[in-house]
């Protein structure tokens, strides 16, 4: 067992530590396959309406913005997008959209903490590209024409 160098407890398990929290993200995204991807796109709207009406607005508009480039990008209209972006873009939402994480979300106040830090750890890894992504949304035109895709 790795223990993390910043809050000393097993890598990955600390709600509040960004060293164990991006740790947790990297290997989520990682280890997610092409059809666990695709589903998460299909799960974001059921949950913001559902169990995600209790999280904060900007948390779901966010899972909402995740989930439309994930399923824009396996519904072929928005392609110019490499696979960690879309692994980190959905295993991002997979995480928030589970009730069972680190931070249970049954828990007032406390419950959408860890799902919030997990969604901006990812968000600043692929900035560019969510950012490329409300662009082309906005203006409804096909394929972005600047590549702005970076994975930090």
């Amino acid at each position: 067992m790795t223990l993390c160098s910043r809050c000393s407890r097993p890598l990955g398990t600390t709600s509040d530590c960004p060293e164990c929290l991006s740790f947790l993200a990297g290997k989520g995204a990682d280890s997610l396959s092409r059809r666990e991807a695709r589903e998460a796109g299909r799960k974001a709207e059921p949950w913001s309406r559902g169990r995600g009406k209790s999280a904060p607005a900007e948390l779901v508009q966010t899972v909402r913005d995740l989930a439309g480039m994930v399923r824009s990008y396996f519904g072929g209209q928005y392609t110019r997008v490499p696979w960690p972006v879309i692994a980190s873009a959905a295993f991002a939402i997979l995480y928030a959209v589970n009730p069972f994480d680190l931070v249970p979300d049954i828990i007032p106040g406390l419950g959408f903490v860890d799902d919030t830090a997990i969604i901006t750890l990812v968000l600043a890894s692929i900035r560019g590209e969510i950012e490329a992504y409300r662009d082309w949304k906005e203006t409804g035109e096909g394929e972005p024409t600047e590549e702005r895709s970076r994975i930090e």
